[in-house]
């Protein structure tokens, strides 16, 4: 086991167009913005842009090059405010389609309200600013028709691939047809397809169409997603990201890193699992930036969720150690447990881990070998924390997939069926599970879960028909929601303390929605990043803390929808 502890700022090329704060760029002169939380700053201007546009939604990025911390915010009306800036040596750009401004570099200060303002003229923004807060170099933005042109080899991939990885998947990759075969292999591999589920002629087709389209000299490309603004709510939101930086040793052949799973513990911080190699879990603390990273035992388990308890260990599930690791953040000391009850006679997958209010670790698997044999039966897995037991359980319906997982406020353990098309229920007391299956029409695929605070409706995301649907576990009765974003893939559906809804998109086009289900509106809070956003934690002062899994830049990200109410840096459970 290694641990890291690395705070690494930003090595970034300044372009001839960078405005100095000795030259001129910023100032001091009070403004409306005030920072809440002590020893920050603030930054705050105006945003012009020319005839013909409006600064509705403008990105405005602050970036702290000594931390490598970034702030994002929203103008409204023309301007614009971000607050508790961790003080320090800043970047600040603004991006809108169609329009470019330079950036301005200032120092901001421990209670400095710092004024930058920008005039945007039309143009692209600069490669630099594209690259680290938009998307991918050279990224064009084209129709769904034109990302997937007609020919054969499409409906293949439509009905195999798509609906766990979002259009804009592919067309972020430019890979040869050996690299495009390698990847079928790996999901074959993985479990994701069912081997036998395409025959040689389908495979060919499908390897032929994505190389086509695809291949290494096609541009890079993705559908623009497409979603209403309401400009009061972003001007009332601020992002922060905390970016992982890259060890000269851990990630020597590493061109990024892919952190996902984020989770709140009991001292403000928040911890993910890392899955580049070698795998990892770490931790960063929001108040300075710092990012600790723990190497696993197995570096290759691919840890896919993780959870920590009221005492302040870490819990990590194993997709391919079928272990469910321990971490005490305290020695550093890491212990891990096969999930086989039976000694050996179980192999399988494991997955995210959670707690009961014994403190009893519950955890999804899948794809179990029994004896040896294949078998198509998948379940969920509890450690006991009293005897210190393993026991699985078995999901009624076969291959059904248990993916996500959350416990209620009567201890009753709920999962999303991500090939069983639905969530299920199990109750610990009785052993007995019961299943509500979504209103869409199989295939589908059901990825994560939440529970309201009353335990009377559970929430789920429908990630291959960009829908989100609701549970009654009083009447068992369910409604489903369309998403109204083109390619919206909801991943996971959590309640904040008020039970608004929010859903993270796996689409690939970087937004955390918010559902009002009284009101039944959707809220759209496009994020710094060009990303899709797994698995959420939100934070009992409604901050809504996010992994941008696929993003140019590793991080652990937070927003905040009301950045007036901030008190702390620190994540609050």
């Amino acid at each position: 086991m290694k641990k890291t502890v690395l705070t690494i700022g930003a090595i970034l090329i300044v372009g001839a167009g960078l405005l100095w704060l000795g030259m001129g760029a910023g100032s001091t002169t009070p403004s409306s913005a005030a920072a809440a939380v002590p020893g920050t700053g603030t930054v705050s201007g105006s945003v012009d842009t020319p005839p013909g546009f409006t600064s509705t939604a403008a990105q405005v990025y602050a970036m702290n090059v000594d931390r490598d911390v970034l702030y994002m915010v929203y103008a409204a009306d023309g301007r614009y405010e971000a607050v508790n800036l961790i003080p320090g040596n800043y970047e600040i750009t603004v991006r809108k389609l169609g329009l470019a401004a330079d950036t301005q570099a200032v120092a901001i200060d421990s209670g400095a309200n710092v004024v930058a303002n920008f005039t945007m003229t039309e143009g692209l923004a600069t490669t630099r600013q594209q690259s680290l807060f938009g998307g991918p170099e050279g990224l064009v933005y084209v129709s769904s028709d034109e990302l997937f042109p007609p020919g054969s080899g499409r409906d293949s991939i439509e009905e195999t691939c798509t609906s766990c990885h979002a259009q804009n998947f592919f067309g972020l990759r430019q890979m040869t047809r050996p690299g495009w075969n390698a990847m079928v292999d790996q999901m074959i591999e993985s479990g994701h397809i069912d081997e036998g589920a395409i025959d040689p002629q389908q495979r060919d087709e499908i390897l032929t169409y994505l190389t086509a389209n695809f291949g290494p000299d096609s541009a890079t490309r993705a559908v623009q997603p497409e979603f209403p603004i309401d400009e009061a709510a972003l001007g009332r939101a601020m992002y922060i990201e905390y970016y992982l930086p890259l060890d000269p040793v851990l990630d020597a052949d590493n061109e990024s890193r892919r952190a996902q799973e984020p989770h709140i513990d009991l001292n403000g911080n928040v911890w993910f699992t890392e899955r580049s190699s070698p795998n990892r879990i770490g931790m960063v603390d929001p108040r300075t930036g710092e990012v600790t990273d723990y190497v696993l035992p197995d570096p290759e388990a691919d840890p896919h969720g993780l959870t920590v308890d009221t005492f302040g260990d870490v819990w990590w599930a194993e997709t391919d150690g079928w272990h469910l690791g321990r971490l005490n953040p305290e020695t550093g000391e890491m212990v891990r447990y096969s999930m086989d009850p039976t000694g050996g006679d179980i192999v399988g997958r494991g997955h995210t881990p959670v707690t009961d209010s014994k403190q009893n670790i519950w955890f999804t698997t899948r794809d179990f070998i029994l004896d040896g044999v294949e078998d198509d039966q998948d379940g969920i897995g509890k450690w006991d924390r009293e005897s210190g037991l393993m026991s699985l359980y078995m999901e009624p319906t076969p291959d059904s997939r248990p993916y996500g997982i959350a416990v209620d406020a009567n201890d009753n353990i709920w999962t999303g069926l991500s090939r069983g098309c639905g969530v299920a229920r199990f109750e610990p007391e009785t052993e007995e599970w019961t299943e509500y299956f979504a209103l869409t029409e199989p295939p589908c695929n059901v990825r994560r879960l939440g529970v309201n605070s009353g335990a009377d409706t559970v929430w789920y995301g429908v990630y291959s028909h960009g829908r989100l649907g609701k549970v009654d576990t009083l009447t068992g009765e369910i409604v489903e929601y369309d998403v109204p974003m083109l390619s919206s893939q909801p991943y996971d559906a959590w309640t904040d303390p008020e039970d608004s809804v929010w859903v993270s998109d796996g689409g690939q086009g970087g937004t955390l929605i918010r559902f009002d289900p009284a009101a039944e509106t959707w809220t759209y809070y496009p994020s710094p990043q060009f990303t899709d956003i797994p698995k959420l934690a939100i934070g009992s002062n409604g901050a809504v803390w996010y992994t941008p899994r696929s993003a140019s830049r590793a991080a652990v990200g937070v927003l905040y929808p009301d950045k007036s109410v901030m008190t702390t840096l620190a994540a609050e459970r």
